[in-house]
């Protein structure tokens, strides 16, 4: 996993393998978001997280309610906006699991979406790599 900050204000994690397991889950929870609360402040303005897991081809069930307790523990003040990033070859499951964790974060008014392309999505939000 390695993770970009951008301006505007947020983050771009990037899975390099093909499972999204505990481990790597622990390190966006933890120390990623744990440097990323030291470069924004808490509380941060609304940030833009953009989660490119086009690689993925597996995840654990447990791994994946983590992710989701995460943001909605940021909940909606935090968040401006959450966009996972697919690929072509992305699994059947892998896209089920991902639309389908868009829903308790609509409930809980956060904009989530799955998407296809990272350069257009980075485009699309006006995000920069951040000094």
């Amino acid at each position: 996993m390695h993770v970009w900050f951008t301006d505007p204000p947020g983050m771009v994690d990037s899975l390099g393998a093909t499972h999204m397991g505990h481990k790597a889950v622990a390190w966006l929870t933890g120390p990623a978001t744990d440097a990323m609360w030291a470069r924004y402040g808490r509380p941060a303005p609304p940030l833009v997280f953009v989660h490119h897991w086009a690689n993925a081809r597996s995840y654990d069930l447990a791994a994946r309610a983590r992710l989701v307790t995460w943001g909605l523990t940021m909940g909606p003040k935090a968040i401006h906006s959450i966009n996972i990033v697919l690929g072509p070859h992305s699994p059947a499951m892998v896209r089920m699991a991902c639309s389908a964790g868009t829903v308790p974060f609509a409930l809980a008014g956060i904009t989530m979406g799955v998407e296809e392309n990272l350069a257009a999505t980075v485009s699309r939000l006006g995000l920069r790599a951040a000094p």
